[in-house]
C-alpha cells in the first residue's frame, strides 16, 4: 500500500486571495508543496475571529502559515521563510543587494498595490459598501501606482536580478485579482510592460497550477449597487418617455 504523507508547510486562508495564492506557488517553486487549510476566519458567528485560528494567529488575517510549531503571518515574512528553507531557483536574490530589493517588491505588492486597490476592487465582490467618492479616489490612485510599475518594467524583464523572484511572484499575484474585476482594457492599454510581466510570470507551469489560466476583463465590472441605480434610472427614463407619448383622449 502506498504511504503518503502530509506536507509540512501549512498555508491557511483560500486560493482567491493574492497573498495566500503568492505563498503556495513560492513553496512549490522552492520543491516544498504546502497544503493549503481553507479557512475564512473573518465569517465566524460572533463576527470576529474564530478561537482557534485566533489563539495562533492573533492579527487574525489570511495567510497564516505553519512549519511545525512555527505559525507565522504576514506576507512577507512568509515568503522570506519558504524561500530561506531552500530557494533552488535563487527566488530571494542572489546577494545581500538583490535580497533587499526582492523584499522591497513583495512589501510593494502586499502592502502597497493591494491595499491601494481594494476601495475599487472590494465593492464589486460585495465586501464592504460602495462609495462612490472612494472608488474614484482608489481608482485614480491605482493608475497612478501602476504607471511607476509600468515605467520601471520598460527596461528589464523581471524586477530584479533578470529573473524571476519572490517579487515577481508577489505583484502577478495582485494583478491577476484585478485583472478579473477592474483592470480592464482601457487599464491594459496605460500599462502593457504590467501585463507583460504579468503574462510571463503567470505563464510559469507552477504558477498556472494553481491559479489557473489567465483572465482578463473587458470592461471594468460594476459594484452591485451601481448596476440597481442604473436599472432603477433606465426604468424612470422609459416611464418619462412613455408619459411623453400618451396622448389625452376623450375616455381619459
Amino acid at each position: 500500500m502506498t504511504q503518503t504523507t502530509t506536507p509540512e508547510l501549512k498555508v491557511y486562508g483560500y486560493m482567491r486571495s493574492p497573498r495566500c495564492l503568492a505563498a503556495m506557488v513560492v513553496a512549490e517553486l522552492c520543491g516544498m508543496p504546502a497544503e493549503m487549510v481553507d479557512t475564512h476566519p473573518a465569517g465566524s458567528k460572533d463576527g470576529f475571529y474564530d478561537e482557534p485560528y485566533h489563539s495562533n494567529f492573533p492579527f487574525g488575517k489570511v495567510p497564516g502559515f505553519s512549519h511545525g510549531d512555527l505559525f507565522l503571518a504576514e506576507t512577507t515574512a512568509i515568503l522570506s521563510y519558504i524561500a530561506a528553507l531552500d530557494d533552488p531557483l535563487g527566488l530571494s536574490g542572489a546577494d545581500i543587494r538583490e535580497k533587499a530589493l526582492v523584499t522591497q517588491w513583495v512589501a510593494w505588492g502586499t502592502a502597497m498595490a493591494f491595499p491601494t486597490l481594494q476601495p475599487w476592487l472590494d465593492p464589486i465582490r460585495n465586501h464592504g459598501f460602495y462609495d462612490k467618492a472612494a472608488v474614484a479616489a482608489a481608482r485614480h490612485e491605482t493608475y497612478e501606482l501602476f504607471a511607476v510599475l509600468n515605467k520601471v518594467l520598460e527596461t528589464r524583464k523581471y524586477l530584479v536580478g533578470g529573473k524571476l523572484s519572490l517579487g515577481d511572484v508577489m505583484v502577478a499575484t495582485v494583478v491577476g485579482r484585478a485583472s478579473k474585476y477592474i483592470f480592464d482594457k482601457r487599464f491594459r492599454s496605460a500599462n502593457p510592460n504590467v501585463f507583460k510581466h504579468y503574462e510571463l510570470v503567470a505563464s510559469h507551469p507552477v504558477y498556472l497550477k494553481h491559479a489557473g489560466a489567465i483572465e482578463y476583463v473587458e470592461e471594468e465590472a460594476q459594484p452591485a449597487a451601481v448596476l440597481a441605480w442604473k436599472a432603477k434610472e433606465e426604468a424612470e427614463e422609459k416611464l418619462k418617455a412613455a408619459n411623453a407619448r400618451w396622448v389625452p383622449t376623450l375616455l381619459d
